[in-house]
This record gives C-alpha cells, sequence and structure tokens, in this order.
C-alpha cells in the first residue's frame, strides 16, 4: 500500500487545482512535494485585464449578449493564462487577474506574464470576431503587470476559502493596468517584470503599446 498516500496526494491536487492548473502542472506539483495551498511567500507576476469602456458596452448590450460575450472573453483569458503555466485568480466584472508562480513554481515567472500578456494583445482579433457576433465594435484591453514577492495559499476563513495571491505586487498590478488604461497604452508592466523579460519579449513588447514603470 506505499502507493496509497501519493495516489491520494494527486487526488486532493486535482480537486483543489484541477479546474486551474494543467495536467503537467498538476504533475510538476506532485513532484514538487509539500502543501501548494498552504499559505507561503512565492516570487510571483501578477497580470490583470480589463476592457477598455466595459461599461459603455455593458449598457449597450442586451443581458443575454452580454453574458454570451463576457464568457468568450474569460476563455480567451483563462486560454492565455493557462497556456503559460498561469493561473486565473478571479474573475470580477471585466476584470480578470492571473497568477504565475504559484502554486505551479516557474523558472521565470514574469516571463510566463508577459507571454500571456502579448497572447492576449495579439488575438484580440478573436475577441473581436465574437464582440461581432454579439453586436459589439472592436473590443480593447488595458493589461498591466508586476512582479515581486506574495503571499499565496488558500486565504478566507474555515468554512468558506480561496486560493489566491496578496501583496504589494498586487497593488502595482493594479495601478499599471489601470495606468494603461488611461493612457491609451495596451500592455504595461513594471520595472521588475520588464528586468525578467526575455529580449524577445521586449523586442516584441516595447512598441506605442508599451511603457515601464517604476514601482511606487
Amino acid at each position: 500500500m506505499n502507493w496509497l498516500p501519493a495516489f491520494l496526494r494527486r487526488r486532493r491536487i486535482e480537486k483543489l487545482f484541477g479546474d486551474s492548473v494543467s495536467p503537467r502542472g498538476i504533475d510538476e506539483l506532485v513532484r514538487q512535494g509539500g502543501d501548494p495551498s498552504k499559505a507561503t511567500e512565492r516570487h510571483v507576476a501578477v497580470l490583470m485585464v480589463n476592457i477598455v469602456d466595459y461599461v459603455g458596452l455593458a449598457e449597450r448590450l442586451p443581458l443575454e449578449k452580454l453574458g454570451a460575450f463576457m464568457n468568450a472573453y474569460y476563455g480567451l483569458c483563462a486560454d492565455a493564462v493557462a497556456g503559460t503555466e498561469g493561473i486565473v485568480d478571479k474573475f470580477i466584472g471585466d476584470g480578470v487577474v492571473g497568477i504565475f508562480g504559484a502554486p505551479l513554481a516557474l523558472a521565470n515567472p514574469p516571463a510566463a506574464a508577459c507571454d500571456a500578456a502579448l497572447r492576449l494583445g495579439n488575438h484580440t482579433g478573436g475577441l473581436d470576431t465574437v464582440g461581432e457576433k454579439h453586436g459589439v465594435g472592436p473590443v480593447r484591453l488595458s493589461i498591466g503587470i508586476a512582479c515581486g514577492m506574495g503571499v499565496a495559499g488558500n486565504l478566507g476563513t474555515a468554512t468558506r476559502f480561496h486560493y489566491t495571491v496578496l501583496g504589494e505586487v498586487v497593488n502595482r498590478a493594479a495601478r499599471s493596468e489601470r495606468f494603461a488604461k488611461e493612457n491609451g497604452r495596451s500592455i504595461i508592466v513594471d520595472r521588475a517584470c520588464a528586468e525578467g523579460a526575455s529580449p524577445r519579449q521586449f523586442e516584441a513588447l516595447a512598441d506605442d503599446r508599451f511603457m515601464l514603470i517604476a514601482p511606487r
């Protein structure tokens, strides 16, 4: 019965993260050992995405069409995040929060987050197609990324909890996204994230959509 503890551990990890972590990621969490849901300090990148002028869009669309459009939008965001081994922390209205580096440890969380942002920035055409189907014009996203230390784990009460990340890094990601929206940019990253990006990513980002902002 030596296999039983490992089997039970895998089942628990699948129950906790099966909807947000890829099968390869589940294998890696099992291999890494420890309790991936325990709140611990982690080096993470946090990505925040919003739809520019979502309020106007929500006012124009019938509720049924709004729901269908938002589900398509959430799907595109979730695919971009999962495609680089991140997890979706939450959906809040038009806001999507992605975490990279927890629960699955990554060699370079900033690079993973930048890849996800570029996937979204380069594939909004898919969202536009969905938008046209539901009577929405071209859709523009504002994306902010920050990198640093945060507390990641199951946080909440004994009966109601959620895997998330807390810390100043989350605040910086939110400020980056807001700065992108207010200044007509698509993707804004903080300095720590830019330093972790690969030369290929930096070149792809360094056009008129992109700006570095120092942590404040």
